[in-house]
């Protein structure tokens, strides 16, 4: 069985689990080993018995491999997402969104009623395309793009994904970022 250490964490969210009528603390984030490896964690604390108990430990390189192979597996979405990839010049940065909202859904339904995270689904949303697909759109734009002014996300579809790549169109963020490189000698 794998130790793991609260140091580990770099990035974390709270929240609480529900175990036999007793409330537990509960440690959900981003776990950087020594050897580079992150993992996606989530544990929670049992202070009568000084014991940190594991509910969700997910390698991230595998979780992201994961995630793209189940958004390309539905041959509808599959085609929809090719059609943007030759509108929007900024697919990378469009395609993190997609990654993000459908991550975000592996982990809602992971979790079970007796797990409550102190985060807004939006920014759990958010929190995954900033700090596991390095994302680099501001929050507000972010949220304008995926929540229609709603506080929850809605779970992946064509329909969804249009209404998305509609947004990011709308907003300038297809263009993608002409870098000039300037060299002051």
């Amino acid at each position: 069985m794998e130790t793991i250490k609260l140091t580990e964490f770099k990035d974390i969210i709270s929240g609480k689990y529900m175990k036999d009528n007793k409330e537990y603390p509960l440690i959900f984030g981003i776990r950087e080993k020594q050897n580079g490896n992150r993992f996606l964690t989530m544990i929670y604390i049992d202070r009568e018995n000084n014991k940190a108990n594991i509910l969700l430990n997910w390698e991230i390189d595998e979780l992201k491999d994961r995630v793209t192979l189940k958004v390309l597996k539905s041959k509808k979405l599959s085609e929809k997402i090719e059609e943007y990839k030759a509108v929007i010049k900024n697919f990378k940065e469009f395609f993190k969104i997609i990654k993000s909202i459908e991550l975000f859904n592996i982990i809602k339904n992971t979790l079970r009623l007796d797990i409550k995270l102190d985060i807004k689904e939006t920014d759990l949303t958010y929190w995954i395309y900033n700090k596991i697909y390095f994302g680099e759109m501001y929050k507000d734009d972010f949220f304008s793009i995926i929540s229609a002014g709603k506080d929850q996300v809605i779970e992946r579809t064509e329909l969804y994904i249009s209404d998305i790549a509609k947004q990011f169109i709308e907003r300038g963020l297809d263009k993608g970022e002409e870098k000039n490189l300037t060299i002051e000698i």
